[in-house]
């Protein structure tokens, strides 16, 4: 097995447990070559080795004032990922995602040099934000000077180094002035970090590839 690769994903509260553990990971993984790990708050996931993100104490203040606990730690974690990732190359994929086939392409597509690998959302246009809060959407807007290609961070894959790294502080920092949803905190990220970006497409996040069980989590 490649351990210069790998598949995280975060699992925060019971739910997104309940979720992850009948899609046969363990077996996929062994199929595939590819270590897959799990970072969780409370309940493990049978067969997927454990992750841990560090919430130090120091770490005290971004914990604070979540709206949506369970979902805002794990945005944080996933912002946390960079260093806590054991793998030259990541692949995250949220709770709800499913892979249905081997993911192997996103890490060649990184191992040809690029940073990012992502895919567009399915909202664009007038539904561009369509999630985020009209406060967070105003001060985004006017930082960006367009109206930008939103991007989905439901499937990410990336690349260790310092480009890399330093977008990752700009995103947690973007993050922290709002604590609610990632992708707009993601694009004023990228305008201040720019990176080689491979944009996937619907195959790898909502498709045959990578099927994407949007809301699931929040039922």
């Amino acid at each position: 097995m490649d351990n210069s690769r790998g598949i995280i994903f975060i699992a925060y509260g019971q739910r997104a447990a309940e979720i992850l553990r009948p899609l046969n990971l363990l077996e996929k993984s062994a199929i595939w070559g590819l270590p897959m790990l799990v970072v969780y708050m409370h309940t493990p996931i049978e067969g997927l080795r454990p992750l841990e993100v560090p919430f130090t104490e120091s770490m005290g203040y971004m914990l604070a004032g979540l709206a949506d606990p369970p979902l805002g730690r794990a945005r944080l974690a996933k912002l946390l990922l960079f260093d806590a990732s054991p793998f030259q190359y990541t692949l995250y994929l949220d709770a709800d995602t499913v892979p249905y086939q081997d993911p192997s392409v996103i890490f060649d597509i990184l191992d040809d040099g690029y940073d990012l690998v992502i895919a567009p959302s399915q909202a664009q246009g007038e539904s561009t934000f369509w999630h985020i809060d009209p406060v967070e959407i105003a001060a985004t807007l006017p930082d960006l000077g367009i109206v930008p290609v939103q991007l989905q961070c439901g499937v990410l894959g990336f690349s260790k180094n310092e480009r890399v790294k330093e977008f990752f502080e700009a995103w947690l920092a973007e993050w922290m002035k709002y604590k609610a949803h990632d992708q707009a905190a993601l694009l004023r990220a990228l305008w201040r970090v720019p990176l080689r970006i491979h944009l996937l497409g619907r195959p790898f996040n909502g498709g045959p590839a990578i099927g994407h069980r949007h809301g699931l989590l929040r039922t």
